[in-house]
């Protein structure tokens, strides 16, 4: 169902069992818990599990293991066998992945925020600079008009009459 879609659309990320850290490959979380959890304490030896250890340490000394060396508290019972990221408990990969969708969804809401955020900065910026050209190309406002004296009139260009056409109405 959608649920299962959603789940496939987040990959966990390698993660130790007995004390949570997350790791990029199967491969150095397995070294981890041979490090870590699965070293006997007493020799060094590293086992691939936490049931080799328990045997080593009944076989050569006698001891039965209480707990996983390390662990944090709620994770060190030694009857759950996990060996990378094989043997966890179902409920806890459930959990991991819905933490896993839930922090997705919260980066994806924040992200498109943020976008919508630059988009409305990127609008206001265009229109800003929109009429900041539309000021420089239009005519002056009205009041600049009349500001500046209006150019005289031009007359036409006539040479005088000669006094003989003259009408005594124009001469004064």
């Amino acid at each position: 169902g959608i649920v299962n879609q959603a789940q496939e659309a987040v990959e966990l990320k390698p993660f130790c069992y007995y004390c949570d850290r997350e790791f990029d490959t199967v491969k150095t979380l397995i070294t981890h818990q041979r490090t870590k959890h699965f070293n006997c304490a007493e020799c060094g030896l590293k086992f691939d599990t936490v049931t080799g250890l328990r045997v080593h340490m009944l076989n050569a000394y006698k001891k039965t293991m209480k707990e996983v060396p390390n662990a944090m508290p709620g994770r060190e019972n030694p009857d759950i066998v996990v060996h990378g990221m094989e043997g966890l408990p179902k409920g806890l990969v459930e959990e991991k992945t819905r933490k896993a969708l839930a922090d997705k969804a919260e980066k994806d809401k924040a992200r498109e925020e943020e976008s919508r955020e630059r988009l409305k900065q990127i609008s206001a910026m265009r229109a800003a600079e929109a009429r900041a050209d539309d000021e420089d190309k239009a005519p002056p406002p009205p009041e600049a008009k009349r500001a500046t004296p209006a150019p005289p009139a031009r007359q036409p260009l006539q040479p005088p009459l000669p006094p003989a056409y003259a009408t005594p109405a124009l001469v004064q």
